[in-house]
């Protein structure tokens, strides 16, 4: 009997990650780890098809500049290998021309680095059809203080990038409460 035989839970969607930047690359995917997502990160487009051609993916990230082919041109050929991909594209570059040309390709939406984390999440859920108002998800061992309200928008991805970045538990300064405040 196969392992998943029984189980009635979803698959996470499998989202491939393309960036040359291995400091991007991992950002991204530890990020979209913690929200919930299957992950698969590639250092270059040809590598990406190469991961196409053998994997079932609900969507792929591509930065647009990178050595080899560039993230537009491997948007054309995964275009050619599955039609209906949804693909976002992310630069350091962001030139209205190339945006609009991307759009006009089949990308799904084409995000300014750095990337804002909450926008890269609503296009990734809405991509791959996941609800829009899941809330963001911080990790286990990474959870805010009771004493903390965090509950605006602007606070929960103020929060969710500390998370991925902090290596301790998240705790504000705070004053000490053996000496009195001044």
């Amino acid at each position: 009997m196969p392992p998943d035989a029984g189980n009635n839970t979803p698959k996470s969607p499998r989202v491939l990650i393309v960036d040359d930047d291995a400091g991007q690359r991992s950002l991204l995917d530890s990020f979209l780890k913690s929200q919930g997502f299957d992950t698969v990160p590639v250092a270059s487009g040809e590598r990406a098809l190469e991961v196409l051609r053998g994997g079932d993916f609900n969507m792929m990230i591509s930065d647009v500049r990178m050595p080899g082919i560039s993230g537009l041109e491997t948007l054309r050929r995964a275009r050619q290998q599955r039609a209906v991909l949804p693909v976002l594209l992310v630069t350091a570059y962001a030139d209205i021309r190339e945006a609009v040309g991307a759009m006009r390709d089949g990308a799904v939406n084409y995000l300014a680095k750095p990337i804002d984390l909450d926008e890269l999440l609503v296009s990734v859920r809405q991509a791959t059809g996941i609800s829009k108002t899941a809330p963001m998800r911080f990790s286990k061992d990474k959870q805010l203080p009771g004493h903390i309200v965090a509950g605006s928008p602007l606070m929960q991805a103020l929060f969710g990038d500390i998370s991925l970045i902090s290596s301790r538990k998240i705790v504000p300064p705070l004053a000490d409460s053996k000496r009195p405040m001044r």
